[in-house]
């Protein structure tokens, strides 16, 4: 085979409503189709393309999505953001996968970018907001009745002003090392979390800087992204686990099982009962 033929055989463009895997599911909705994939343990994807850009929603699994001269690694509850005709492969791990992908209609994107969102290349992301947001998508996709269509389209919409977030900010001004460093300083220790002055002190800052900044960069106050992380953390105990609530509550740093579930519900928009009855359905 010459190198000429290898190269479009490997960079082979895939239909709408074609995907490597089993497909599970397969569920047109006005504007999207619907497609539940499950992938084996250990398998590698050629390279290859979509013709229909893609939001990728990981159920269970972990997966690497290699593009030229770079990877993104998308985990349990992430979403992944593929635009069409991007030629990529995908590695996935010893426990292989499940995904829920929305092919996107070409005039849904546009109507997208009218109000100035724009989602022009691959981008994976996980926070709290998109775990909420991917929950009840799942659930929605699951349900199906006559409102799910619209239930649906708002929840993408969602989705895509929240990834066109986060490549504006990846495109703005980089955090100074120190601030990244305060920010690592709380990820190690956000069950105990430090003082303000404990975090201004190891970084070698005044508070008041460290406040500005913190808010500035990261978009949020320092207390406000320890309770993130404190939800990111039990979405994933309360996805792969059985164990009581209670005790997750205790392990993500909350003393209060009432605290833990009011905080709960402020992020995700459900309960921890209701996030763990679809994380099970899955």
């Amino acid at each position: 085979m010459s190198t000429k033929l290898r190269d479009l055989f490997m960079k082979f463009k895939l239909p709408p409503g074609n995907h490597y895997g089993e497909i599970a599911k397969r569920r047109p909705v006005v504007g999207f189709t619907l497609i539940e994939t499950r992938y084996a343990p250990h398998l590698r994807l050629p390279k290859h393309s979509h013709e229909r850009a893609c939001l990728c929603l990981v159920l269970r699994g972990a997966c690497q999505e290699i593009y030229a001269g770079r990877s993104l690694f998308c985990q349990p509850f992430s979403f992944l953001f593929r635009p069409a005709e991007e030629a990529h492969s995908n590695r996935f791990e010893g426990s292989g996968g499940q995904a829920l992908i929305v092919e996107v209609d070409h005039r849904w994107l546009a109507r997208v970018r009218e109000q100035r969102v724009r989602l022009d290349a691959p981008v994976c992301l996980r926070s709290c907001l998109l775990t909420g947001l991917a929950a009840r998508l799942y659930a929605e996709s699951r349900q199906m009745d006559d409102a799910a269509a619209l239930s649906i389209e708002g929840l993408l919409l969602e989705v895509a002003a929240e990834l066109a977030r986060d490549a504006a900010r990846g495109a703005g001004r980089k955090a100074p090392r120190w601030l990244e460093r305060a920010r690592e300083f709380l990820q190690a220790s956000y069950t105990e979390p430090p003082t303000f002055s404990e975090v201004a002190n190891a970084v070698d800052v005044h508070p008041v800087h460290l406040a500005r900044e913190f808010r500035r960069h990261y978009h949020c106050t320092m207390g406000e992204y320890v309770r993130r992380l404190r939800i990111e953390f039990t979405c994933r105990e309360i996805s792969v686990s059985n164990t009581p609530l209670a005790e997750i509550a205790l392990a993500a740093g909350f003393t209060h099982q009432a605290h833990f579930s009011r905080c709960f519900k402020q992020v995700m928009a459900m309960t921890p009962a209701e996030f763990r009855a679809i994380a099970r359905s899955r």
